[in-house]
C-alpha cells in the first residue's frame, strides 16, 4: 500500500523555487518504474524553467514514467503546458491525476484536453495500477522511443540580440535573455523586437523555422563576444511574452570551445 506521508520521509529529491515545490517520490512499482512526482504552487511564468530542467533530468537519467499530482496547483499557463508536451513528444510517459476544475478548464481552452492523459481516481494505489496496465497495454519499448537531448544544458541569464526578418521583408533587430544555454544552442526569452524600417518595436512572432542572422553573446561577465548564426527550431507564446529555442550554426571554433568549457565548469561546481 502506497502511503504518503511514509514515502516523504524518504524523498530523494526536492526543487525549491518562488512559487513552485517539486517533490520526487522513490521510483517503485517494480520494472514499471513508476515515479509520482506532487508538485505545489502555480506552473507559470519563469518558474516553469525548474519544472522542465526536472523533467528533462528525468528523461536524460532513464525515468521515463511519470504520474503527477496535481492536487495543490492552482493554475498552469500556456508555458508549463508546452513543455510537458515537449517531453512527451521525445517519448516520456506522463499521467496527471488530482487534477482541479480550473486546470482542466485551462487545458479546454487553450484546445490542449487531449495531450496527456488524466487519472480521475483520487486513490494513489488505484491510479498507479492503471498506469502499469497502460504501460504492459501499449507494449512499449521505453529505450527505442526515448530522444535525449545532445547536450547537457545550464541555466543562465545572458543578454542576447540577433536578427531575424518580418514578412515585408524587413530586417528585425531583437535583444533576449538567454535563460538556458547547451553546446548545441540556447533558449531564450525574447525582450524587445525593433523594425529596422520603421523604427518601431513590434512584435516578435513566426520566427519557427527562420534563420537568424548575427546571435550574439557573451559569457557571464566576459568582455569577448561569442557569434554565431542559427535557427529558431521552437518558438512559444505566452500570452504577451515570446520565448524560442535557438539552434546554434557556423559557430567558430573558438566560440564552441568557450561554451564548452563554461558549461562544463558550471557542471563541476553545481556538482
Amino acid at each position: 500500500m502506497y502511503n504518503f506521508i511514509r514515502e516523504k520521509q524518504k524523498i530523494k529529491e526536492m526543487i525549491t523555487c518562488t512559487v513552485m515545490k517539486i517533490i520526487s517520490h522513490p521510483s517503485y512499482a517494480g520494472g514499471s518504474a513508476i515515479q509520482v512526482l506532487e508538485i505545489f504552487g502555480e506552473i507559470i511564468g519563469q518558474e516553469v524553467f525548474e519544472l522542465e530542467w526536472y523533467l528533462y533530468t528525468c528523461l536524460d537519467e532513464g525515468r521515463y514514467n511519470l504520474l503527477i499530482d496535481l492536487r495543490q496547483v492552482k493554475k498552469i499557463d500556456g508555458l508549463g503546458i508546452q513543455i510537458f508536451k515537449n517531453v512527451i513528444s521525445r517519448g516520456m510517459q506522463i499521467r496527471l491525476f488530482n487534477v482541479g476544475p480550473d486546470i482542466q478548464r485551462m487545458l479546454r481552452i487553450s484546445g490542449n484536453a487531449d495531450f496527456v492523459k488524466i487519472y480521475y481516481e483520487t486513490d494513489c494505489d488505484q491510479v498507479i495500477s492503471s498506469f502499469k496496465k497502460d504501460i504492459e497495454e501499449k507494449k512499449r519499448i521505453i529505450n527505442g522511443n526515448i530522444i535525449k537531448r545532445c547536450y547537457p544544458r545550464i541555466h543562465t541569464f545572458f543578454q542576447a540580440s540577433f536578427q531575424s526578418h518580418a514578412g515585408n521583408s524587413s530586417t528585425i533587430s531583437c535583444r533576449a535573455n538567454i535563460i538556458n544555454l547547451s553546446e548545441g544552442g540556447v533558449f531564450a526569452e525574447i525582450l524587445t523586437a525593433i523594425d529596422a524600417k520603421s523604427g518601431e518595436i513590434v512584435r516578435c512572432a513566426d520566427i519557427e523555422g527562420q534563420g537568424l542572422r548575427n546571435f550574439e553573446f557573451s559569457l557571464n561577465d566576459s568582455s569577448e563576444t561569442v557569434k554565431a548564426q542559427g535557427q529558431c527550431v521552437r518558438e512559444i507564446m505566452n500570452g504577451h511574452k515570446a520565448y524560442a529555442g535557438i539552434q546554434f550554426q557556423d559557430m567558430e571554433q573558438e566560440g564552441k570551445d568557450k561554451v564548452q568549457a563554461y558549461i562544463r565548469k558550471a557542471i563541476l561546481v553545481k556538482d
